[in-house]
Order: structure tokens, then sequence, then C-alpha cells
């Protein structure tokens, strides 16, 4: 008795690869070197409905800190560089970021989040460009390692305009039949594809919740390594102090029982011609 296998629609292909798109891909936080006396600044274009956020931790570097501010929105020039100013500009944040925890303690504005895995800045966005700048003006040798975060996140993400109907239809013709798909496959396939997004969905957050782990225990590394580096060089400027010093005492040392030595011999060939 031969077997006879249905064979695939292609919707059944597709479904899979469908789903793949409903799962967010998380972001992650690149890094930048700052070098000593200088200022980077970064831009983001912004439209209507979307809200700005930007997230920076300082990696390595001094004491862990830098200036960051958030301005816009800037127009586009004749070159297509974001510098023109308009009505709407105005500074959203402007500081000197830290890992300290008088830093942490302080009062900040509203939409701003201090923690030690770093700052995270979000306002409600106009159109046009935002800029991020991390300033290091006011360190004259050390190079920050900044991790940061700038995108741009519109509100009413994620939602899809995934058209069943079409799709079934398409496919029906992809096919070569032109067979009337049934209300019972159309209600099988649309609950075979809400049961994939919620999944989807579940794996994404799964997925976003891994990455705030690992970016959490990254800046928990980065901050032990750092007050581990501290506590070393203090430990050898300390140990280079109490050397010299030592080295300093004993040549003083030499040199005093040398004269005085000396000086008693004086005094000992003196009494003998007298």
């Amino acid at each position: 008795m031969a077997l006879s296998r249905r064979r695939p629609r292609p919707l059944d292909l597709a479904l899979p690869l469908f789903v793949l798109f409903l799962i967010p891909s998380p972001t992650h936080p690149l890094s930048l070197e700052v070098p000593p006396r200088d200022k980077v600044c970064l831009y983001q274009y912004y439209d209507v409905g979307e809200t700005g956020k930007a997230e920076v931790f300082v990696v390595n570097g001094g004491n862990l800190d830098i200036g960051v501010s958030v301005e816009g929105p800037f127009t586009d020039d004749v070159h297509g560089t974001p510098s023109k100013t308009t009505q709407e500009t105005k500074t959203v944040y402007d500081a000197i970021v830290a890992s300290s925890s008088a830093f942490l303690n302080q009062v900040h504005p509203a939409g701003v989040t201090v923690s030690p895995d770093g700052v995270e800045i979000s306002w409600p966005a106009q159109p046009g460009a935002y800029a991020l700048c991390l300033d290091n003006t006011m360190s004259h040798v050390q190079t920050k390692v900044i991790e940061f975060s700038f995108p741009a996140s519109k509100e009413g993400a994620g939602t899809d305009d995934f058209d069943l109907d079409a799709a079934l239809a398409a496919a029906n013709e992809g096919s070569g039949t032109n067979d009337t798909i049934s209300e019972n496959i159309k209600q099988s396939y649309k609950a075979d594809l809400a049961l994939l997004k919620r999944s989807a969905q579940r794996i994404g957050r799964t997925l976003t919740d891994v990455q705030h782990k690992q970016v959490k225990e990254r800046h928990r590394l980065a901050l032990q390594t750092a007050a581990n580096q501290k506590n070393h060089q203090k430990m050898v400027v300390s140990s280079v102090f109490e050397t010299v010093v030592f080295i300093g005492v004993s040549l003083f040392q030499l040199f005093w029982v040398r004269r005085w030595f000396e000086g008693r011999g004086l005094r000992a060939r003196s009494r003998e011609w007298a």
C-alpha cells in the first residue's frame, strides 16, 4: 500500500521565516575610545513620534568619568551635516558622568536614570538630528573607553501589518492551483500564526533579558578591573616611595657614620701630636 504525503504549501514554509522577523533584535552597545583633550559627537536622526534614548558607560580610563551632553534637534546644512540650529534646539542633558558614589547620589533631571551600569537618558524627540557628545577635554593623559547606545526608539514599534488573507491568496496562486481556501484552513493558519507570534515574543524577551544580564556583568567586571588597577597603582607608587626613602636614609647613615669616624680619627691624631 502506497503512502501519500501532502505536499507542503509555500505558506507552510514561509510562516517560520516570518516568525524570525517578529523576534526583536536586541541593540548591542558600541565601544569608542575618546583621546585626551578631545570631544566626539555622534548624531541620530529622529522622526515624528519617536523617543530619543542614549546610554553611556565608562569602561576604562582615569577616574571613569566623561562629559556627556545631548543637544537637538539640528537640521542639515548645504553639505548635509546636521549643524544648523532651530527654534526647538535645546540642551537635553549636560553633565560629567562618573561611577563614583557622589555622582550616583546626586539629584538628576527627569528622564535620566543613573546606576552603576552607567547613565540612561530618554526624551521626547522632535523631528531632526540629535547630537550625543562625549567630552574628554578635562583629561590631559588618559584615554577613555566608552560603551554607548544611541538608537531611535519609535513608539508602538514591534507591531506588524502582516495580511494573512493576502499571503494565503499569494501562496495559492504560487502553488499553481486555483482552489478556494476554506475558512477552517484560514482559522487554523491564524491560530498557528498567533501561537508562533507569542512564542517569538517570549523568545525575544528572553534574549533581551540575557543581553541585559551580560551587559551588567561586563560593567561589573569593568568596575572591578578599574578598582584593582587603581589599587595596584597606589601600591606601586607607595612601594617606590618607600624604597626611595629607605635608600636615602641608608645613604645618609653611611655618610654620617663615615664623617663621624673621620672626626674621631682627627681628634686622636691631634692628641698624639700634643
